[in-house]
């Protein structure tokens, strides 16, 4: 790997810093997708002309963007020019991390990777903190900000601090399968590190979310755990704590509500409890998957009209990103979704010799678009560039050590 350090690494560090911040910023996030795009041509440009083996896979995701556009476009004539363009636009950003992530893997700079992975953590760490706090003083934050109202005035002043919603709670989330990874890998100060790391994630991710985050985060944790660990009697007592964790985490919050001497995160675990076992989180959400479903029946192929208000809100309200692809674009735009996304990741894997922590990371991805929407810039980021990164440099410098093992031997 080369170690070339310039100013027009710093540049592009730097470039890819300032994309990185308005996918997500929630600040800049709410800026129109026209002028992210924008930002973003220069690098298109750089990439292509760099790579130029790159090509064909390129032309194949802008074909599969502009074929979506088009027919949403067609099928539905009178349908706004904006709302046929809409799914493109998504998947163009929320791609544009892969292709970032190409880029510095094929150039091979060990200090450019190393920067863009440090830029990006810390608007993560940023945004994490800002949210920690402000979750931690006001619970109700954390749900009035995942209901996604721009009207509200208190909303809006949370998203310009940069206050993150459910949506950066996710992104972090993705975190866990790589940090349970680590800890499995490493030993001594490293995996305490790991260890500390991995605890932070989940609180964070228990203090943001009601119950798929936590669910997902004890599941990968156990088969990353069972991956790495071969001794039947870890293996199992592994299990069994996992479901444990799992079928009493009512009573988790219930005894956190009762016992933390902080009346802010008390209160918040309180309406935690009171929401899951009343129902009320999943009743409200299968009927709006439900209702979103009937969409889908009455326009199998191509999707519902977008610019129909019932339409938008019980799309954008679905909780799941596929049922909601299904009923925006129908079978072709969903289909259109998961091929290029498989199709990027199976480019991925080849990039890799271990692949079973990027596998582990991309399951989880979907894991979270069946249960949630993952349409959310900031998703993508970790799991098209962070996690590629890290994990690119692990197996580089694990790559290094064996040469130099061997070399010694010699």
């Amino acid at each position: 790997m080369k170690k070339n350090f310039n100013l027009a690494s710093v540049f592009i560090a730097l470039y890819f810093g300032v994309i990185n911040a308005f996918l997500v910023l929630p600040m800049l996030k709410e800026t129109k997708y026209i002028y992210i795009l924008a930002l973003s041509l220069p690098f298109f440009v750089l990439y292509l002309v760099s790579y130029k083996r790159a090509l064909k896979d390129f032309l194949i995701f802008i074909g599969v963007l502009l074929a979506v556009g088009l027919i949403s476009f067609v099928y539905n004539y009178f349908m706004q020019f904006s709302a046929a363009m809409n799914l493109s636009f998504i998947m163009l950003l929320c791609f544009l991390p892969y292709f970032m992530f190409d880029y510095l893997r094929r150039k091979n700079n060990e200090w450019e990777l190393k920067m863009v992975l440090t830029l990006t953590l810390l608007i993560f760490v940023f945004v994490a903190v800002r949210t920690f706090i402000e979750f931690s003083v006001n619970p109700l934050v954390s749900r009035m900000l995942a209901s996604g109202d721009k009207t509200d005035d208190y909303l809006v002043a949370m998203r310009n601090s940069n206050v993150g919603g459910f949506g950066f709670s996710y992104a972090v989330g993705l975190f866990v399968p790589l940090f349970a990874a680590r800890i499995m890998q490493n030993s001594g100060r490293k995996r305490f590190v790991y260890i500390i790391a991995y605890i932070t994630v989940f609180y964070y991710c228990f203090l943001c979310q009601y119950t798929t985050l936590v669910t997902l985060n004890v599941i990968f944790t156990i088969v990353i755990f069972i991956r790495y660990k071969r001794g039947f009697l870890f293996n199992a007592l592994t299990v069994v704590v996992g479901f444990l964790l799992i079928i009493n985490f009512a009573r988790i919050l219930k005894f956190l509500s009762l016992h933390l001497p902080f009346d802010a995160l008390s209160k918040h675990f309180e309406s935690m409890y009171i929401a899951l076992t009343t129902g009320e989180e999943t009743t409200q959400r299968l009927d709006l998957m439900a209702r979103c479903l009937h969409l889908f029946r009455r326009n199998l192929f191509f999707g519902a009209d977008l610019t129909d208000t019932y339409n938008k809100h019980i799309i954008n309200h679905s909780h799941s990103t596929y049922i909601s692809l299904l009923a925006s674009n129908g079978i072709f735009g969903a289909a259109a979704v998961l091929s290029v996304t498989v199709y990027l990741m199976k480019n991925f894997a080849n990039a890799f010799r271990d692949k079973f922590v990027l596998i582990m990371c991309f399951i989880y991805y979907i894991a979270l678009g069946i249960v949630n929407p993952n349409t959310f810039f900031e998703i993508t980021v970790v799991m098209f560039l962070m996690i590629p990164i890290m994990e690119y440099l692990r197996q580089e410098k694990e790559a290094r050590l064996y040469e130099r093992e061997d070399f010694m031997g010699a």
